[in-house]
């Protein structure tokens, strides 16, 4: 692979806007305040599989947050904490729409029509958008999301000797230049990866990242993974290892970030 190469990021992800349709609010909350953004992660976590009485769960859970969190608050935050959780019941109500789950599945977000996984779709998205909301505050930055990449217009795919389909994007990529102290500036990139839970990252992820590394080698290439939070990178990062010892070839080296940090990734400039 010689230095001319270029590289590039051209989207790939369907249109999510079926799903965020009336969810800005939520992640402008969220993204806002700390204790909103705390809320809907243990909501997330805790409220991950459909059931005929969810909405009522979170309802209850709402309470119980406004109990512990809202005390003392002036009448403003108040009104703020009841927009929210109106838009938590909203994020979750949408599963329970047939004319929701017939979008998904028109739109291949969705295999069946099913309310689980709606569920989990629905779930992953909001998290992303709220990761992709820190992120794109940083400056100076070239920022593609739910992307491809290609060198010299060759997709980079990554397929599988057990059948596995072919994996080709990431959720988020980061283009900057980084000057040295010798004022020499190279291309440097940072490859996302966001996962509510760590059960949620597969060999199959691994294996993609690695070949992303491999394939551009002569480029500076981090490999970041969100989670929901702390807890998890530590889950997360057990789960890489149980992973690394069924691979056989290049070891990754993959940053774990819970979502309790993303405000320092909100504030981080490329130099």
């Amino acid at each position: 692979m010689s230095k001319s190469n270029v590289i590039a990021f051209k989207g790939f992800d369907p249109d999510d806007t079926i799903i965020m349709k009336g969810i800005g609010k939520l992640i402008k909350l969220v993204t806002d305040s700390d204790v909103f953004l705390y809320m809907l992660r243990d909501i997330m976590i805790k409220h991950a599989l459909w059931k005929q009485d969810l909405i009522t769960d979170i309802k209850k859970k709402l309470q119980v947050a406004k109990k512990f969190n809202m005390k003392n608050k002036s009448e403003e935050e108040m009104q703020e904490f009841e927009e929210f959780s109106k838009c938590v019941i909203r994020m979750y109500g949408k599963v329970n729409t047939p004319d929701f789950l017939n979008q998904l599945y028109h739109a291949k977000l969705i295999e069946q029509r099913d309310k689980q996984k709606a569920l989990d779709v629905v779930r992953g998205k909001v998290f992303e958008h709220i990761c992709i909301a820190f992120l794109e505050k940083r400056k100076e930055i070239d920022r593609f999301a739910g992307c491809d990449i290609y060198i010299d217009g060759e997709r980079i795919i990554t397929s599988f000797e057990d059948g596995h389909p072919d994996k080709h994007s990431v959720d988020y990529a980061l283009k900057y230049k980084f000057i040295d102290e010798n004022e020499e500036s190279t291309e440097n990139y940072e490859i996302y990866e966001f996962k509510i839970r760590p059960e949620g990252f597969s060999k199959y992820n691994y294996i993609h990242f690695a070949n992303i590394k491999e394939k551009m080698e002569l480029c500076e290439v981090t490999v970041k993974m969100i989670a929901a939070a702390f807890e998890d990178t530590i889950s997360l990062q057990s789960r890489i290892y149980e992973i690394e010892e069924l691979i056989i070839g290049n070891k990754i080296s993959i940053i774990l970030i819970g979502i309790d940090r993303l405000r320092i990734l909100e504030v981080a400039v490329a130099s």
